[in-house]
């Protein structure tokens, strides 16, 4: 009497070929888990029991080391499906359902081509036809069983990495300049030229107050900065490279340099093709964050406040790191009518100079509408410079010599970083030295290799030497007795020191904000109300005209803005331009009309917009019959489409008004708005 399994196989299938499905999930289970490999492969000989020939017995090893959570990666498991599409398969032979897969949608995915191809699966427990009913059901069963075991095991393994982590106990790769001891505690790394740069970093984030900038300091001066690569060649490994600003940033957002553990910073998110990507996540969205954990490069109070200047770094963000344009007021300027902080714009003149103009234009960049107001800024900068140089001269001197005693410190900080690469070549050349003087003279292939790599340590310690040198002599802070003298005497005045050559306009605006919090422009007509707010509490109030474009307004026939004022009622600005244009009628000095050019019109001339008149009427905007009757603007639209309320568009956008009248919506619909029936 045959047996289960041998009713299962029948001769078409020991016609076609088998395959052996091999798979362990980690490199570490290939070279540890070895019995499991072996059993694996174990597999050919019971094919082969089953009846099928050696030579029709093919093994797929290709995904040793990967994990079937995702078919996205596995060749082998790929060439398999394709073989058994094409018809070339009799049976399938796993050691278990999970070496084939655990992601359910793969596994699924080859019952049904087996079904479809009448190919058997193998597992230690059975052969399974996918033709019987019960066969599909057990090893549909298999399949989500697998996938739910990989899901439970990944959850309880980072169930416990996260309390680990809560506890501050999870050991994660550190950041350079951090190592763990002997007894697995975090400490500050031993090598004390890594300690000294990345002192030398925070410390002139202090001073410069912007990561850029910070960048430049760096490589104008030469300074290397530690990395430890985490990919190959020299992964893990302590290597000297310039600083990037995408590493800088890295730095100052890693709380790890204020001594405090955290964990969970960044989101993993797995894209259909199975690659990854990382998102940031908020704060209050980590897994962990335990402060005064371990000892750092900087205070907690410190590394919030680096935090709150990287955020205020944006170029319309008040109280901004100071750049290089030549706009003194960037990122100081209030705006004196919505309160918000203009944005910095410039406009080049004839001679190819640049005039600063300051812009309040949030509610443009944030919602599409326009502009609050804009002023020129070359009159208000020689204000605001005027005001301070007159109120500020006593101190010039002793801020003179502070600035210079802290560009010498600073010099002398860039110098030691650089002698310090020349102790470490000396070093390495030494030790290259000593394995030489070590070696057997008769055993030249070895004291061969010795000597090529002295030599090429003796050669970069010359290049280190020579570097230093050169950046010593080149160092544009290492003044002479006489060069001192100069400065005190340029520093005896501040206005000299304010417009001399040397007094860069990034050096004015770090001036200007140390003694000034912020300066309020109020724009009226022809005039700007100035509102200078010193450190001290102290308000000055100047007021400044503004010339008329070429000391002259433009002249408009009155018969054009007859025109325009009678199409006010019906069209929006831009409708209205290119009527203009298709009417053939010329703008005095642009030629055509443009959106912009009505618009100034419009608030010169005082004509009422559409929108103003559609007001006055008892029109209301989406948002206004929301609010007060509680209808969604997509529902309002929806009635505009229709034909039940009456709405008219106002500016180009386009955007409506409504009439706040419903009698036409239908009673079925107009029935779930009480408010709605007690108007009509």
């Amino acid at each position: 009497m045959k047996s289960n399994i041998d009713c299962k196989i029948g001769s078409h299938h020991l016609k076609r070929g088998a395959i052996v499905y091999v798979r362990q999930s980690t490199m570490k289970q290939v070279m540890e888990n070895t019995e499991s490999t072996a059993r694996q492969y174990g597999l050919v000989e019971k094919a082969v029991e089953l009846g099928w020939d050696k030579n029709l017995v093919t093994v797929i090893d290709d995904d040793l080391g990967k994990s079937a959570s995702s078919a996205a990666s596995r060749s082998g498991f790929q060439k398999l499906v394709a073989d058994v599409a094409m018809g070339q398969v009799g049976i399938v032979m796993g050691l278990e359902m999970s070496r084939l897969a655990r992601n359910n949608a793969d596994f699924q995915q080859l019952l049904q081509i087996c079904g479809t191809n009448n190919t058997l699966i193998y597992d230690a427990d059975a052969v399974y036809d996918l033709m019987r009913l019960n066969d599909r059901l057990v090893l549909g069963f298999k399949g989500t069983m697998s996938e739910a075991e990989l899901f439970t095991i990944r959850a309880r393994l980072q169930g416990g990495a996260l309390s680990k982590a809560s506890r501050a106990e999870l050991k994660i790769k550190l950041p350079v300049g951090f190592v763990y001891s002997q007894s697995g505690e975090v400490a500050l790394d031993p090598d004390r030229q890594v300690q000294e740069t990345l002192k030398l970093f925070f410390a002139s984030f202090r001073k410069i107050g912007s990561s850029k900038g910070v960048v430049n300091y760096f490589n104008r001066e030469g300074i290397k900065f530690p990395i430890r690569p985490v990919r190959a060649p020299h992964k893990g490994e302590l290597v000297w490279g310039a600083l990037s600003s995408s590493l800088s940033l890295r730095i100052l957002h890693n709380p790890r340099y204020a001594g405090a553990y955290c964990y969970g910073r960044t989101k993993i998110c797995k894209s259909q093709s199975g690659g990854t990507s990382y998102s940031k996540r908020e704060r209050d969205q980590w897994h962990a964050l335990v402060k005064d954990v371990h000892p750092g490069y900087l205070g907690w109070d410190e590394f919030e406040e680096n935090e709150q200047k990287l955020s205020g770094n944006v170029a319309c963000d008040l109280g901004g790191v100071a750049r290089e344009g030549n706009a003194l007021l960037q990122s100081m300027a209030i705006c004196g009518r919505c309160g918000r902080n203009y944005s910095t714009s410039y406009k080049r003149r004839k001679d190819g100079s640049l005039t600063p103009i300051y812009i309040c234009n949030r509610e443009q960049a944030d919602y599409g509408k326009s502009i609050c107001t804009y002023v020129p800024g070359s009159g208000i900068d020689d204000m605001v410079a005027k005001a301070l140089l007159e109120r500020m001269t006593p101190m010039a001197v002793d801020a003179a010599i502070s600035v210079q005693k802290e560009i010498v410190k600073r010099s002398d900080e860039a110098d030691k970083l650089l002698s310090r690469h020349v102790q470490r070549a000396q070093y390495e050349a030494d030790l290259a030295k000593r394995r030489v003087m070590a070696v057997d003279p008769d055993n030249r292939l070895v004291a061969q290799s010795f000597e090529e790599d002295w030599n090429k340590k003796l050669v970069l310690l010359e290049q280190a030497k020579l570097e230093f040198e050169k950046k010593r002599k080149c160092s544009k802070h290492i003044l002479s007795a006489d060069k001192q003298l100069e400065i005190k005497n340029v520093a005896a005045d501040f206005t000299k020191l304010w417009s001399h050559s040397a007094t860069t306009h990034q050096d004015r605006k770090r001036i200007t904000r140390l003694l000034i919090e912020d300066v309020t422009l109020k724009r009226e007509t022809h005039e700007v109300i100035v509102y200078i707010r010193f450190k001290t509490g102290l308000v000055v109030e100047e007021m400044l005209r503004i010339p008329r474009s070429g000391n002259k307004a433009t002249e408009f026939d009155p018969s054009i803005i007859q025109k325009i004022e009678s199409m006010a009622y019906l069209y929006t600005t831009g409708q209205i331009s290119k009527k203009l244009n298709e009417d053939g009628i010329i703008h005095p000095t642009l030629g055509v009309f443009n959106t912009n050019a009505v618009t100034y019109i419009f608030e010169r001339f005082k004509i009422k917009t559409l929108f103003e008149k559609l007001s006055a009427k008892g029109y209301l905007t989406q948002e206004d019959i929301a609010e007060k009757w509680s209808i969604k603007p997509q529902t309002l639209r929806r009635w505009k489409k229709n034909g039940w309320v009456d709405a008219t568009r106002y500016n180009d956008l386009p955007e409506y008004l409504y009439m706040p009248r419903f009698e036409r919506v239908p009673a079925h619909i107009a029935e779930r708005y009480e408010s709605i029936i007690s108007l009509n």
